[in-house]
C-alpha cells in the first residue's frame, strides 16, 4: 500500500469538505492535527509527513462525521474560547465567540474583583473558569440541570487546573444556591430561542446542541422572567453585577421585564454586527436579604 502523507489527506479532504464549509483548508488541518496529536501549525509545516493506516482511518471517520454536518468543535471534542480550548459534546453549546463578551463585561464593570461569582446554566464552564483564571481571587458557583454538561464542566475545571476554585451544582437555576453566600458577581447564557423557532433552527444547531440549552419558551423570555420573578437580585450583594446575554430583538423586553427588580440597567454590549447581546445590570443600596 502506497505510503499515504499528510499532503494528499488534506488535498482530498478539502475538495470534500469545500461542499459544506467555505474553510475547507483550515477544518482538513484541525482534522489531521486531532488525530495526529499535534498542534495546526505542525500539520501545515510538515506536509510530507506519513500517516499510519489507522490514523487514516480515525480521519476518514471524522471527515465522515462532519460531511454530515455535525460541527466541527463536535467532531474534535473541543472549542477554543477566551484564552483556553474547552472540551465539548452533544450534551453542552459549543462555546461562541459573541459570549465572550461576558467575559468581557465583568473585566470592565467589575474594577473591584469578585470573591463569588454564580453561573446559571453552566454548559462547559467555560464562561465561569474564564473568570476565574482572570480573577485570581475568586471562588466560583456553577449551576445546570444536564448532568452530563456538568461532567465536561467539571472535566474542563480539572485540565486548567481549577477545581479547588469552582463547586458545580445539579439543580434549576438558583433554587439549588440558597446555602451559599451572596455573590459579587452573576452570569448567565440562558436558552433564549422561541420554543416555534427551534426546528428552523440551522441544523448543524437544531440536530447536534442540546434543546434544554436552547428553548428558552414560547418567546424565548422564560429563563429572564424566572431571574426577575425569583428576585435573582437578592443573592447579589450591593454593588454586584448581574450579566447576561441575551438573543436578537429581546433588548428592550428584557430591560422591561426587569424593571420590576431594584437591578439598574447600566450598559449594553453589542456582537460585531451590532446586535444587544450582552446586558449588565448592577445591584445598588439595597438591603442583604438572602
Amino acid at each position: 500500500m502506497k505510503p499515504v502523507t499528510l499532503q494528499s489527506f488534506l488535498n482530498s479532504s478539502m475538495t470534500r469538505l469545500s461542499q459544506l464549509t467555505d474553510r475547507p483548508t483550515h477544518e482538513a488541518r484541525i482534522l489531521a492535527a486531532q488525530v495526529c496529536h499535534q498542534t495546526t501549525e505542525w500539520v501545515f509545516t510538515h506536509p510530507e509527513h506519513e500517516i499510519t493506516s489507522s490514523q487514516c482511518n480515525a480521519l476518514e471517520v471524522l471527515l465522515k462525521r462532519r460531511l454530515l454536518g455535525e460541527p466541527l468543535a463536535k467532531v474534535i471534542g473541543k472549542k477554543a474560547f477566551w484564552k483556553e480550548n474547552f472540551f465539548t459534546n452533544k450534551h453542552t453549546l459549543d462555546p461562541r465567540p459573541e459570549s465572550e463578551l461576558i467575559i468581557e463585561a465583568a473585566l470592565a464593570h467589575c474594577r473591584n474583583q469578585p470573591h463569588h461569582i454564580l453561573e446559571l446554566g453552566v454548559g462547559t464552564g467555560c464562561l465561569i473558569l474564564s473568570l476565574l483564571q482572570e480573577f485570581s481571587a475568586a471562588l466560583g458557583v456553577g449551576v445546570d440541570l444536564s448532568w452530563e454538561a456538568l461532567q465536561i464542566a467539571n472535566k474542563n475545571a480539572q485540565h486548567l487546573s481549577l477545581k479547588q476554585k469552582i463547586n458545580f451544582i445539579q439543580g434549576q437555576w438558583f433554587g439549588a444556591v440558597n446555602s451559599f453566600p451572596i455573590f459579587d458577581l452573576i452570569i448567565s447564557n440562558p436558552p433564549y430561542i422561541s420554543s416555534h423557532i427551534l426546528p428552523k433552527l440551522p441544523s448543524e444547531v437544531y440536530n447536534y446542541d442540546p434543546q434544554l440549552a436552547l428553548d428558552g419558551g414560547l418567546d424565548g423570555l422564560a429563563p429572564y422572567r424566572h431571574f426577575a420573578e425569583e428576585k435573582i437580585d437578592r443573592l447579589l450583594r450591593n454593588g454586584g453585577h448581574l450579566i447576561m446575554e441575551i438573543g436578537q430583538g429581546q433588548e428592550v423586553s428584557i430591560l422591561e421585564i426587569f424593571q420590576s427588580t431594584p437591578l439598574i440597567h447600566i450598559d449594553t454590549l453589542k456582537d460585531l454586527q451590532k446586535i444587544p447581546r450582552v446586558l449588565i445590570f448592577k445591584k445598588e443600596n439595597q438591603t442583604d436579604n438572602i
